[in-house]
């Protein structure tokens, strides 16, 4: 998740029970709505990105790349506040597979006092099976003090396919991850205080370039194994316009939804960010991956 950065309400793991899956249509349904919402400029409550889809490059160059984007904004007059954002992505290309560490840190203060406290790490490595077959492991630790989270770690694989003959364009991903949370609750909360679950993690993403123009579509959902209702949705979209080789202008809209969300939290939330990135790249003369489209 990748992944999703919301909490869930349960604490342990079971089987699928076969029977529970007619309510997948349900749920991608409730998937479409939220995506839509967001794209039509859904209200603003939070500002952080989690997707791990994004950015991801365009090239197979073989090497060490990666990018570095820096948001910082301050309001001062009836309001004195300071954010600051940082996310990077680093990435080591070989000829069948692609491994990339990505980092994100987001801090904010209004009238001195600290207000955001959230952060990511997340390593993933992928690797082609065959032709179309791609398969996926990951693994990460995050943090965020307005949901009440902290600490969460990770891990998971799964299969990513392409869903047209061009490659890089629209893509279905399926995986399991296990998960562990630590929350921070009032005395007396429902939820329990750390929760260990299984989930099934879904995603469709499409994405594109034109000139100087990237842009990029997902939607994830995520049930518990054991129980579809416990379920997580998230749906980001993002458009970057390149300013030269190694610099761009991100803009991005995501949108959140969790079905049990742990006490004092609310079930959706939504996120405007917009920024600059920096980027690096391997030297020309290195040779582009002969497995274009390990992404």
């Amino acid at each position: 998740m990748t992944e999703l950065q919301t909490t869930p309400r349960a604490a342990s793991c079971a089987t699928l029970d076969p029977h529970r899956l007619d309510r997948l249509p349900l749920l991608l349904g409730r998937a479409v709505v939220v995506s839509m919402l967001v794209t039509l400029g859904a209200a603003i409550d939070l500002s952080a990105q989690v997707n791990i889809e994004t950015q991801r490059p365009e090239d197979d160059q073989l090497g060490l790349s990666g990018s570095i984007e820096l948001d910082l904004s301050r309001d001062s007059g009836n309001v004195d506040a300071v954010a600051v954002s940082i996310d990077s992505r680093t990435d080591v290309v070989r000829r069948r597979s692609r491994t990339f560490v990505l980092l994100q840190l987001d801090q904010a203060w209004e009238g001195g006092e600290q207000y955001l406290d959230e952060g990511l790490v997340h390593l993933r490595d992928v690797r082609r099976i065959d032709r179309r077959l791609i398969w996926e492991s990951y693994a990460q630790i995050d943090f965020n003090t307005i949901r009440r989270l902290d600490l969460r770690w990770l891990a998971g694989g799964g299969i990513r396919l392409p869903l047209t003959r061009e490659p890089g364009r629209f893509w279905y991903g399926s995986s399991l991850m296990f998960e562990h949370e630590e929350l921070d609750l009032p005395a007396g909360a429902v939820h329990p205080l750390t929760t260990d679950v299984l989930r099934w993690s879904n995603y469709l993403t499409l994405g594109g370039k034109a000139d100087a123009l990237l842009w990029n579509w997902i939607t994830y959902v995520q049930p518990r194994v054991d129980e579809l209702g416990d379920y997580r949705i998230l749906t980001e979209a993002t458009i970057e316009v390149e300013l030269s080789e190694r610099l761009g202008w991100s803009f991005s809209i995501v949108g959140r939804y969790d079905s049990r969300p742990p006490d004092d939290v609310k079930r959706t939330d939504s996120s405007v960010a917009s920024g600059l990135v920096v980027k690096w790249h391997p030297r020309k003369d290195e040779p582009s991956s002969p497995e274009a489209g390990v992404r």
